[in-house]
Formats: C-alpha cells, structure tokens, sequence
C-alpha cells in the first residue's frame, strides 16, 4: 500500500497515489486486492475500512473507478492533485464520478401515434423526437408502421410507435426530482412511467389524428399486421451509437425474453448465473394461472441447475391465462394458437443429453355441459366481474378453475433423449423432495382438436356469448360485415 492511516473515526484508510494513466489503470486492482488482505489477515470489515484514491490524471480511471463504487462495500473518496515537477502538490480538488445512467429496459408503457396519411406522419416525427427530449427522455426509438394488412376498418394506416426507459429507472433522488420537475407529475397512476409519455402526447396534440396506449403484448399483435417502414434510435439507442440491432430493440420492445407475463422465448445457460436468475425471476409472471406449471417448471430448473450446469436451455412458454378468450379464435375459426403452450428443451453436450418438457392443453374426453353464462357465474360471480379481471389483468387468478370447468388440464410431460435414444414419456408432478416422475400415457387424454370436435354446440354458445360481451372481436360478424361494407 501507498499510505495506511487511521482517521479520528478509528477507521483504517488505504490511500494510493498515482501519476499517470498507465498507472491509473493498475488502481483497481491494487485496491481490490488490500482491502481483500485487510478483510482476510486482519478480520476487518467495510465498516472498519475505507479508501482514498489520489491521482494527477482520470481520463483513464473516473469511468472504471464510476462502476466500481457503485457496487463496491468499501466507501471510496476520490481526488485529482496538480503537482509540480518536484512532485509538490500546488491543487488538489474532489472528483466528481460519473452518475449511474438508466439501463437500456424499455418501458411496458408505450405511445401508439396514428395518422391517415404518411406525409401528415412523417411531418409530425421531428416534433415527437423534440418533445421527448423536452421531458427528459435522452434514449428512445420511434417505429414507423405502414399498416399492411386487409381489414378496412383500419381508418389510419400510417403510425409512430414510441418506446423508451423509463428515465427514473436507477436514478438518485436529486436526478428523480429534477426529471419530474419536467412534467406534470401524477402519483396517481397505476405506473410512473405513464407521466413521461403523457408530457410527450400533450406537446404534439393536434399534430396525430388518433392514440393508443400501447404495451409490449399489443406491439406483438400490431406487428402481424403492421410493416416496420423504419426503425429510428436516439441516445444510446442511436444506430451510430448502439451495439443493439434493430432485432434486437424490437425484442426488447415486445419484452420477449422476459417481463411480459403471457409469453417468453430465451435461450440460456445456468452457468451464466446472472441470466440465469433473471430468467427464473422472469418465469414467476409467465407461469401465472396455470398451476401445475406454476409448481413443477421452478423445480425443473433447479433440477437443470443441479444436475446440467453447463447446458444450453431454450425457453418458449405461451400463456394467456384467460381460457374463454383463448377458446374464442377456436370456436370462431378452429384457432388453436391462442391457447397456453409450454416447451422448456435442455442440450447438454457433456453428457450428450437432451430433455425436452412440453406442456399444451388436453380434454378428458367429457363434454362441457354447462352454458357460457353459467361458467362465467360459477368461476367469477357475474359477466361484470369477469370484464373487471380482464380490464385489470386478473383472470390469471381464476384460470384454474376455468380449466376445470371445461375438462382441461395441462399435464407436463417430459421426454429424454441420450445416444439418440429416446426413453419413454414421463408425467412430471411437484413431489415432497422434488420431482416425481411416472410413465405417461397419451391415451389418457385427448388433445384439443378432439375438444373442438366433442363441444360444437358449447363452442358455437361461447362465441355468441362473448361478442354480446366485447364489441369488435377479431373474426366477428360485425367486424366481417364492417369490412365488407368498407371494400
């Protein structure tokens, strides 16, 4: 060590001096390892140490020495000295280290701008770009969409799609109160994010002719149906400046690797732990609703963990967690690719094992005898209450007893693959200690083409039923009278 001292607190303070920024760049380590040698041969803790860094030249170490304190236990102090070439000290001032920025996380809360033509469109991007920056919000992307599907009843075919991090997301509390100070902050909305892209909408009214709130789930729809003329980066997010592609924002966007809570697509590895983690912490919203998965997928990754540290695990789970509108595309069209799906593959080339655990929705061969209206009554109490947990995004917590008003259950069932072999299928269930396993039959039940076939006339109700309830239903009469009148 440089210097060893003790302040009038009792602490011990390490204290390095450096001169260049070749030397600069030695300091973290060097300070890594004394504090380590205090804790280990001395016993001290970060209560009984701290550090002063001096130093004739940061250029090389105030962005590393930044990250570092912001997780480091020690408290850190930091100082920029002039010296003469005798080394005599003639200034010394306090380094001022480089604030914590917001991790590029777009937001769930997203702007849909939309117009009727694309030069009214095109003309109003320069102010969105001016507005959002008036607000404070530095990084940002802008979808321009050109509406390319068939139905007429899309009155504005050209749009601005917004998308940002929220700006309050890691600051400290002055940086926080400055930036709220920008608009007209609102703690009364069901999320914060929501003021920053209300100051952007009210400095370009009159300039769009519609807008929608837009969020991850919606931006997935949107784009099944809408071409991305142009995808537009400002800030970090900039294409001169990002080493994200455009791919990758719009993954980001529609939060498909992880914080949407009805789907997931990831690929990933225990051994990176980090990702790891988030992945699991990710799954709790995604699982929701369906309770087996909810009991056996987190035990199947610690099992993963355990047992395959070092394989690769590719992650696809579809989970709407509401069954009556997952049945409507069924009922209206034979659409079976609303309802929940599972698949959760494992590759391991050290063992040279492969398991895949997959999951879908299967009928046990009983017809549903009861109307719509009287499952709704069963499982929510009234229609109303059903509107309500769908308009809060509750009816994850209802799904299991819509499955089983309808004969449904979704068994996981597991199958591996060694030496390319595969042994039989097993029905994977949360056991005292883990998992347990049993040979699974697929005769026990039926797949949903066969429940398609089997509630014809149940189907046929519930489609009713719903477009009495929800005007507009994609595939309804009235949207197919609509664009006909329109064409």
């Amino acid at each position: 060590m440089d210097i060893l001292a003790r302040d009038k607190f009792g602490t011990f303070v390490v204290i390095e001096v450096k001169r260049s920024n070749e030397a600069a760049r030695q300091t973290l380590n060097e300070i890594h390892k004394y504090t380590a040698l205090l804790r280990i041969q001395q016993g001290l803790d970060q209560t009984q140490v701290r550090v002063i860094i001096v130093s004739t030249d940061w250029a090389e170490l105030r962005l590393p020495l930044s990250e570092c304190a912001d997780v480091f236990p020690y408290t850190v102090d930091q100082f920029a000295i002039t010296t003469l070439p005798d080394g005599m000290v003639t200034h010394v001032e306090r380094v001022i280290l480089i604030p914590k920025t917001v991790i590029i996380r777009l937001s769930r809360v997203q702007g849909a701008f939309s117009f009727q033509t694309s030069k009214v469109r095109d003309a109003a991007l320069a102010k969105l770009v001016s507005a959002a920056a008036k607000v404070g919000v530095a990084d940002f992307v802008i979808l321009r969409l050109d509406y390319s599907g068939r139905s007429r009843a899309v009155c504005f075919p050209f749009a601005l799609y917004f998308l940002f991090p929220f700006p309050l997301l890691n600051a400290n509390l002055e940086e926080s109160e400055r930036l709220k100070a920008q608009v007209v902050w609102d703690d009364t909305l069901d999320q914060p994010d929501e003021n920053f892209l209300s100051a952007v909408t009210s400095s370009v009214v009159g300039l769009f002719d519609d807008f929608e709130m837009g969020y991850p789930e919606k931006l997935t729809t949107i784009l099944t149906e809408w071409k991305v003329a142009e995808l537009l980066g400002y800030g970090r997010l900039a294409r001169n400046h990002s080493l994200l592609n455009e791919a990758d924002i719009l993954r980001l966007a529609q939060a498909v690797e992880g914080g949407s809570p009805i789907y997931i697509s990831k690929l990933c590895s225990p051994k990176h732990s980090a990702a790891w983690k988030q992945l699991q912490s990710d799954l709790k919203s995604t699982l929701r609703g369906m309770l087996e998965w909810e009991r056996v997928v987190p035990t199947f990754l610690e099992e993963i963990e355990s047992e395959n540290p070092n394989a690769s695990v590719s992650v696809d789970i579809f989970n709407p967690a509401n069954l009556l509108m997952s049945l409507y595309p069924v009922a209206s069209s034979g659409d079976l690719t609303k309802c929940a799906r599972l698949e959760i593959m494992l590759e391991d080339d050290g063992s040279k094992c492969v398991r895949v655990l997959v999951s879908l929705l299967a009928w046990n061969g009983k017809a549903v005898e009861q109307t719509p209206e009287q499952i709704v009554r069963s499982v929510y109490g009234s229609a109303d209450n059903w509107m309500a947990a769908q308009h809060f995004h509750e009816t994850h917590t209802y799904e299991a007893k819509m499955l089983a008003a309808h004969n449904l259950c979704a068994p996981l069932v597991e199958f591996r693959y060694a030496e390319n072999k595969a042994s039989s299928a097993s029905l994977l269930a949360k056991g005292i200690s883990g998992l347990s396993r049993k040979p699974f039959d697929v005769d026990t039940v039926k797949d949903m083409q066969e429940f398609l076939a089997g509630n014809r006339k149940y189907l046929k109700a519930l489609q009713a039923f719903l477009e009495t309830q929800i005007i507009a239903l994609p595939g309804s009469e009235l949207m197919q009278n609509l664009n006909t009148e329109n064409e």
